[in-house]
């Protein structure tokens, strides 16, 4: 139940910190900077280690490119509100790189299915 209830509260903080977010005032560069180097660098980094340096299983090679693609996680927000260093920065970039996962979706399964065939 710790689980759950310190996940309860890290969706909370984070969503006092994106209603405090304005969408002029937000760090445009740095957040798609941070989401291309999560979503594009990462994976394709990724899956040419995976493909050339390692001998995994196709299944296993899927999860961990998988774990690449991921977007950003909430406590980093709460990590920057606990140092006090960039708050909403942070939370704008998680927003972003959440609605970029979204989109890239689609993609990302369908290299999932070419590594697991």
């Amino acid at each position: 139940m710790g689980a759950y209830t310190s996940m309860v509260i890290q969706l909370l903080i984070f969503g006092m910190y994106l209603s405090k977010i304005k969408i002029k005032a937000m760090p445009w560069y740095s957040s798609l900077h941070i989401s291309f180097v999560k979503h594009i660098f990462l994976p394709l980094f990724g899956i040419f280690i995976i493909l050339y340096f390692t001998d995994l299983n196709a299944y296993v090679a899927s999860i961990l490119i998988m774990e690449l693609m991921v977007p950003l996680a909430v406590n980093n927000v709460n990590l920057a509100a606990l140092y006090n260093c960039k708050p909403y920065d942070v939370t704008a970039s998680i927003l972003i790189s959440s609605v970029i996962f979204v989109v890239f979706l689609y993609p990302y399964i369908q290299i999932i299915e070419y590594f697991i065939k």
